[in-house]
């Protein structure tokens, strides 16, 4: 199983960039992307001996990370199994009745569909698509202006962000300047670029490479949740909203959008919009990421839901003990904790 991951201190705030993992295969009812296997719909089935392996892939070869496939039972349609495919683009389906079906593969806007026989023992699948992908990294569709990237540019592209995964910023921003050197219209190493900008507190500079990278790509939604969160920290939170709002219109599903509005209501002190938005972003994100509880807590203490804060800032400190907030979150928790026991909590707060 692989997946990338980008983390950056973004001005004193982390701003996380976390690819999908290699998923297993899940029930297609299920909301989980996470588990081991799947079975068919009716669990008490005894074991079936039929199973698929396959692949997916653009016509040019490359490999489909995290494309949605799905097993539809002739000739109704039924989706049997949901399951996505592996960072190598393959996928398995196990545990299948005998019969044909088809195998349907998506990824973005495109899709591709195919006929299967299953047998006893293992079918083999190919699929192939045409259209533009999704970018696993933050789960948008890939568009004509990324595909337009020279292989020369998207190389030293890869290696600046494993520079930057890497917590090797100095080497990251060298790889990413050769990149723009070689495609100046590179709407991901703009992005990249903005946000060591940002974090090297060069505000006005990193502004301007997001603000063209959306120019350069307006469907990059990445470049959208960095911009908000570059406005959320100089405090322009109806900004920050409205590009966010942009952002997650492409990519509804990025936890990342959701986070970052969290934040923007939390500076509005609309605090029942910033519960909302955090509680998406909790369902949403793939890995642990403290700051989530965090902002979450500060939701919930505005809101005056004062126990559940502190169970959401205990797990918080619990998670983070000495990160830079974590001194603050203490404070913050003994104030909320002294509020509780000296009976300020009214019948409504929970």
């Amino acid at each position: 199983m692989s997946h990338r991951a980008v983390a950056v201190v973004f001005l004193g705030l982390t701003f996380a960039i976390v690819a999908s993992p290699a998923f297993a295969q899940v029930p297609s009812d299920s909301h989980s992307r996470f588990g081991a296997s799947a079975s068919p719909t009716h669990s008490s089935s005894p074991q079936l001996p039929g199973s698929i392996k396959g692949s997916i892939q653009t016509l040019d070869g490359r490999s489909i990370a995290d494309a949605r496939i799905e097993l539809k039972e002739l000739p109704t349609g039924t989706v049997l199994f949901t399951t996505f495919s592996q960072a190598n683009g393959s996928f398995e389906l196990y545990n299948i009745p005998l019969g044909t079906y088809e195998v349907t593969a998506r990824s973005g806007l495109s899709e591709a569909r195919e006929r299967v026989d299953v047998l006893p023992g293992i079918a083999f699948v190919s699929l192939q698509i045409s259209g533009p992908v999704s970018d696993p990294s933050t789960g948008a569709t890939v568009s004509v202006a990324a595909m337009k990237v020279p292989r020369k540019a998207r190389k030293e592209f890869d290696k600046a962000e494993k520079a930057f995964n890497e917590n090797k910023f100095d080497d990251a921003k060298e790889r990413v300047n050769k990149a723009l050197q070689l495609y100046p219209n590179f709407a991901q190493a703009l992005t990249l670029r903005g946000i060591l900008l940002l974090n090297d507190n060069q505000p006005d500079e990193g502004q301007a490479d997001l603000q063209n990278a959306l120019k350069f790509d307006p469907s990059y939604s990445l470049a959208y949740f960095a911009m908000g969160a570059a406005l959320n920290h100089v405090g322009k939170y109806d900004d920050a909203l409205r590009i966010l709002d942009r952002g997650l219109a492409i990519s509804p599903d990025t936890w990342q959008g959701h986070f970052e509005s969290a934040r923007a209501s939390l500076g509005k002190e609309d605090f029942a919009s910033a519960l909302k938005s955090v509680t998406r972003a909790q369902q949403l994100v793939k890995e642990d990421y403290p700051p989530v509880s965090l902002v979450k807590a500060h939701a919930l203490l505005g809101l005056k839901q004062y126990k559940t804060a502190i169970a959401e800032l205990e797990g918080y400190l619990f998670r983070q003990p000495n990160s830079p907030n974590s001194e603050g979150a203490r404070k913050t928790l003994d104030r909320a904790k002294a509020f509780v026991a000296n009976g300020s909590v009214t019948a409504g707060a929970r």
